[in-house]
């Protein structure tokens, strides 16, 4: 259904190291518990940002979902800007 609530999760940033101080690229770890639709999910996930100036940032991010039960499993890749 249109607008429906499809993926909800809470979590916590476990950590942060810099990757290269000359280009301001930071690492930052991720663990969040939700709901993907009525699925409880744990999941995991890491990610890199880069200050590029002028309000910008580039993101690039991957990742592991596991339902709560252990029985299914998915990852993601992300990038933004």
């Amino acid at each position: 259904m249109l607008g429906e609530l499809l993926y909800e999760r809470k979590g916590k940033h476990t950590g942060s190291r810099i990757l290269n101080a000359d280009e301001y690229k930071v690492e930052h770890s991720i663990t969040e518990e939700g709901k993907f639709k009525d699925i409880e999910i744990t999941e995991i996930g890491t990610f890199w940002t880069i200050h590029t100036g002028k309000k910008v940032t580039y993101v690039e991010g991957q990742g592991i979902i596991t339902t709560k039960d252990g029985e299914d499993t998915a990852t993601f890749r992300g990038y933004g800007i």
